[in-house]
């Protein structure tokens, strides 16, 4: 996982996990540490479209709602 303030990523894709059968996850950290959140994306879509997010660890260090665009 990366935080979600790096520099621009040239890849995204070494991010990207299989969700479910029909999204997948692109995981990263916030600014701080503790807090793991994620991007859901559509697997079907071109180009991929966000379609939420969520925290996956460390709700309580999750302060601040990550800004998201639409695609990835």
């Amino acid at each position: 996982m990366i935080p979600h303030n790096s520099e621009i990523i040239l890849s995204l894709k070494e991010f990207r996990e299989i969700y479910d059968d029909t999204r997948y996850i692109y995981k990263f950290k916030g600014d701080d540490p503790r807090c793991h959140y994620g991007y859901l994306t559509n697997k079907d879509d071109k180009p991929e479209r966000i379609l939420g997010w969520i925290i996956l660890s460390g709700k309580e260090y999750c302060k601040e709602t990550p800004g998201i665009g639409t695609l990835i």
